[in-house]
């Protein structure tokens, strides 16, 4: 039997510990609301720096534009019954490239706001190709005209605010650039796109090739549209933490410390979207955006990020250090007061306000030891005086420095936490029931 305390103090102790536990939880949910806030917050300088810079990009086509006339028929009644009216309808055909290469250089700068730090971009796309108009007689109805002299080329992104500099396309051998002209006359219902458009007389029996170098600035992320029949990209940036998503993965790629280098291939069966297809026929534009791929400018020392992940973990950190102070208690005989361990709760709680505050101002790593050092110095120190023994208070940052250098495996090997995480709990529980083995809860001793 342990000196000093009776098993069944110790065990109504040991449940209110458990209800105190669940109390702290109530400051710990204010702190994921503080949390929040301030990651909306940085969320709404991103989006206003990125609002001016254009936001996150995607580049899509080139797509060739060709109107077509037919004859249609139309049965309306009048006084004198049905009569057939004939009326001449026009459409737009969309043709995409019969081949496209694209090679993107991406230069990347972090911008800062105030405390804020936001990954932005300049990237200059590259891209060549061939285009092949007679793919439009197979769509071309009985009677139908191709105005092949209004044909129009079109190049879209997400915001025209963007460009950093003209359009810089060829056709064929030319030497003279196009001119391009804000605006398409693409469905505005069918997509997003901002389009620019250059008018194109076409040879009717002949393909062309192209070759274009469009400049964009944006933030955070690039997304390139596979808008070719056969899509080939290549991509080279010299940011350190690139994120590659989308609908199609790189095939290849390199990340190092200097920058990263992908390809993609997007062949026709794969891409999902006709080589042509008539603007406003439904789906076909949100079909051909989604076969993209995207390069995120992610940052791993976002520090909401971290405190995120950290909140996960709280309740069973917290617990385990209300607990081995329980434990230290239970082998000391040493009385600690109800109120003692709620101060030993709200440091610990402490550390993630901490944390998050510093974050805003330092490295997710080195606002970590920060946070951590003071917490455990802090709840060690006041630790040795409760328990009226430094030695045990020496026990006490033993301890802590061991929970928060897990906490901080946790948050970085996340793919893992689960794993590490049961065997925590496992073991904290274990060595609870070793160390309690030998309590008479019931105080049958004692009568």
């Amino acid at each position: 039997m342990i000196k000093g305390l009776s098993g069944r103090s110790l065990g109504l102790k040991l449940i209110l510990i458990g209800g105190l536990i669940l109390v702290l939880g109530v400051p710990l949910l204010f702190v994921n609301v503080l949390t929040w806030e301030r990651s909306g917050r940085a969320a709404e300088i991103i989006e206003e720096v990125g609002a001016s810079l254009g936001g996150p990009q995607t580049v899509r086509g080139p797509l060739l534009i060709v109107p077509i006339e037919f004859p249609q028929t139309f049965m309306r009644e009048t006084e004198r019954g049905e009569e057939a009216i004939t009326r001449t309808t026009r459409q737009d055909l969309v043709i995409a490239p019969q081949s496209l290469e694209i090679s993107t250089q991406l230069d990347a700068e972090l911008l800062t706001r105030a405390i804020y730090d936001i990954p932005s971009y300049t990237a200059t796309v590259a891209m060549e190709g061939r285009f092949e108009p007679s793919v439009i007689n197979d769509f071309l109805p009985d009677d139908g005209e191709v105005q092949w002299s209004q044909a129009q080329l079109v190049l879209a992104i997400s915001d025209l605010r963007a460009f950093k500099a003209p359009v810089d396309m060829v056709i064929g051998q030319g030497e003279t650039p196009l001119v391009f002209e804000p605006g398409s006359s693409l469905d505005p219902h069918a997509s997003d796109w901002r389009g620019v458009t250059t008018n194109l007389p076409l040879d009717p029996d002949e393909g062309f090739s192209f070759a274009a170098t469009v400049v964009v600035g944006g933030v955070e992320s690039l997304t390139l549209v596979a808008s070719g029949r056969d899509t080939i990209a290549e991509m080279a940036g010299d940011w350190p933490h690139p994120g590659f998503s989308g609908s199609f993965l790189p095939q290849v790629r390199e990340v190092s410390d200097d920058g990263f280098t992908a390809r993609w291939q997007v062949p026709y069966l794969a891409r999902g979207v006709p080589e042509a297809w008539v603007d406003g026929q439904a789906g076909v534009f949100q079909r051909a955006d989604r076969a993209s791929f995207t390069v995120n400018l992610t940052n791993p020392a976002d520090g909401y990020a971290q405190v995120s992940r950290s909140l996960k973990y709280a309740f069973f950190f917290l617990g385990f250090t209300v607990l081995s102070v329980f434990l230290l208690e239970a082998i000391s005989g040493t009385r600690i007061h109800a109120a003692q361990y709620i101060l030993i709760g709200l440091a610990q709680i402490s550390f993630y306000v901490l944390l998050l505050a510093q974050s805003e101002h330092q490295s997710a790593g080195l606002a970590y030891v920060i946070a951590a050092t003071a917490t455990v110095i802090m709840t060690a120190a006041y630790s040795a005086t409760a328990l009226n023994d430094r030695r045990k208070g020496l026990i006490i940052f033993a301890l802590m420095t061991l929970v928060y250098g897990l906490q901080y495996v946790l948050l970085i090997m996340e793919n893992y936490a689960l794993l590490i995480g049961a065997w925590l709990a496992f073991a904290a529980l274990g060595v609870t029931m070793w160390v309690t083995r030998n309590i008479d809860w019931y105080g049958i001793q004692e009568s």
